[in-house]
Formats: structure tokens, C-alpha cells, sequence
């Protein structure tokens, strides 16, 4: 077992709230485990210092300029779920948009098996 301590430091002293995105969490447990991430995954959310996801105020645009980058997947808290329905039809099609509940659910479904 390995512990690990991330800290996020304002050095502009401005006092910035800096939350801990789903994917940095993602990127670390791929690192530890030694496998890599799928390629072409965008990783939307930000996770509390309790554990518990923060879905963004809204994912059609950050979707959007994923699909024109021409990422392949996206992960999206559930939180978020209740905006999929204003996709534009083009970000669905060309998307595959993946939900998740939790930190555990979103590295499984990342990372290559």
C-alpha cells in the first residue's frame, strides 16, 4: 500500500479555491497501478475533500469543445445527468458519454483493462 499527499498551493495569495479534479484522482490510481487511461477520455468533476463528486454548473460546453478535439469518451457525474438531455444531437452521436457516482466507478471505467 502507498500513501500519497497531493497539496494545492495559491501562490498568488489570492485565496482561490482549488478543488481536486476527478481526473488528477484518476491520473494517480493509473500512475500506482501502472496502467494508462483510454485514450481520447475527457474526465469532467471535481472531488470535496469528503470524497463526494462535484459535477460542473454545466457540461455543454466543455462537451462540445471535447467533441471537436475529437475526444472519443467523456466521464460526467451523475449530478450532471439531468443536463444530457440539451446535448446538442451531434456532441451525443459522436460522444460516448459515460456517468459515474463515485471516484472508484470513474477509474474503472478510465482506465485500460
Amino acid at each position: 500500500m502507498r500513501d500519497i499527499y497531493a497539496e494545492a498551493v495559491d501562490l498568488s495569495g489570492s485565496r482561490v479555491e482549488c478543488p481536486c479534479g476527478v481526473a488528477f484522482f484518476v491520473v494517480i490510481i493509473s500512475a500506482i497501478q501502472n496502467r494508462q487511461i483510454q485514450a481520447g477520455t475527457l474526465i469532467l468533476g471535481d472531488l470535496t475533500i469528503q470524497g463526494n463528486i462535484k459535477g460542473p454548473a454545466s457540461i455543454v460546453e466543455s462537451l462540445q469543445i471535447a467533441m471537436e478535439s475529437r475526444a472519443l469518451r467523456a466521464l460526467v457525474p451523475l449530478s450532471n445527468k439531468s443536463q444530457f438531455a440539451g446535448l446538442p444531437e451531434e456532441v451525443v452521436e459522436k460522444l460516448d458519454i459515460v456517468f459515474y457516482g463515485d471516484v472508484d466507478r470513474a477509474v474503472i471505467k478510465s482506465v485500460e483493462i
